[in-house]
């Protein structure tokens, strides 16, 4: 954004620490100090332009996020979502203190962003309302939500956005619906959706171990249908194939559907075990009815609990 507005790279990185390359590197991670660091240089450069980290904000896609991402749109409710990106919001972007409470007649999340330095505060409460109003728009109809800012900020951000804004008494920011809303599925069978996590889901295998080839395309397949309820003659279905010709070419390249079907499982499950998901949450991403049955398969894979594994993690 910043480049496109006449800032050279090496400008917006300067006091950074933060090597050009690292900007093209998947695996990369940039600290919360870094990233206050480069958009005080922007600012810097183009000024405190209001708009400017709205505009940023709306460039964020959720396969940014990494497991986060993946975690918090394959939720099963609106509601389940807030909770999750809420519980993990070190891995998200927000430089925000993010809590959330949950009410008999409304869930609400609290945003304190007192801690941020106040030259940049602006630019990234734009950035986090941009991204927050975009997940609400994909999720369900943004106008149904209660919005409170920071009153010094509310003329500023009223004017970059159309549903309504109120200033909050205490200075915190904001956002309420009613619990029948936060009980809303999410719009896992759009596929535009569907099409996201699938990317997340294979982005973080491929960090792990890339497949090519027939493999590579049943994982695929796998990955669509889920761990737990993938079915042979579903995924050679998809490749257009017998499931005779499949295994057949699985065991040319040394490998097994039922091999495939455990890697495919372990690599995720251990992924988001990692990032701190609990085991509920871990299966039910993987297609597992409970928990219990998701535990069975993860002992069978791994020869341990999840809970061991993540504790060892730790």
């Amino acid at each position: 954004m910043a480049a496109e507005r006449g800032v050279d790279e090496r400008v917006c990185l300067c006091d950074t620490g933060i090597e050009p390359g690292a900007l093209r590197d998947a695996e990369a991670e940039i600290t919360g100090v870094q990233d206050i660091q480069i958009a005080r240089n922007v600012i810097g450069e183009l000024g405190d332009v209001p708009g400017l980290g709205f505009e940023a904000g709306r460039r964020f896609e959720p396969r940014m996020h990494g497991v986060w991402g993946y975690a918090v749109v394959t939720s099963a409710t609106l509601g389940e979502a807030l909770q999750v990106a809420a519980r993990y919001v070190d891995l998200g972007y927000s430089l925000g203190r993010v809590r959330l409470e949950v009410g008999t007649t409304q869930v609400t999340g609290v945003i304190d962003y007192r801690d941020v330095p106040a030259d940049v505060r602006p630019f990234l409460v734009e950035r986090d309302l941009s991204g927050l109003l975009a997940g609400f728009t994909s999720a369900g109809d943004a106008a149904l939500l209660r919005y409170e800012v920071a009153a010094d900020l509310l003329a500023r951000l009223q004017a970059l956005v159309d549903v309504p804004l109120l200033a909050s008494a205490d200075g915190l920011h904001r956002f309420s619906l009613p619990v029948e809303v936060a009980n809303l599925p999410m719009p896992q069978a759009d596929p535009h959706t569907t099409a996201v996590f699938e990317r997340l889901s294979a982005e973080i295998l491929d960090r792990r171990r890339a497949l090519v080839g027939v493999a590579g395309q049943v994982r695929e397949a796998i990955l669509r249908t889920g761990v737990a309820t993938a079915d042979q003659a579903e995924v050679a279905a998809a490749l257009h194939v017998s499931v005779r010709t499949m295994r057949r070419r699985l065991t040319d390249e040394s490998t097994s559907f039922r091999e495939l079907v455990a890697e495919t499982g372990e690599l995720l499950a251990k992924e988001l075990l990692a990032a701190g998901l609990s085991a509920e949450d871990v299966g039910h991403r993987l297609g597992y009815a409970n928990a219990p049955s998701f535990t069975r398969a993860f002992k069978q894979w791994t020869g341990t609990s999840p809970g061991r594994y993540a504790g060892r993690r730790r």
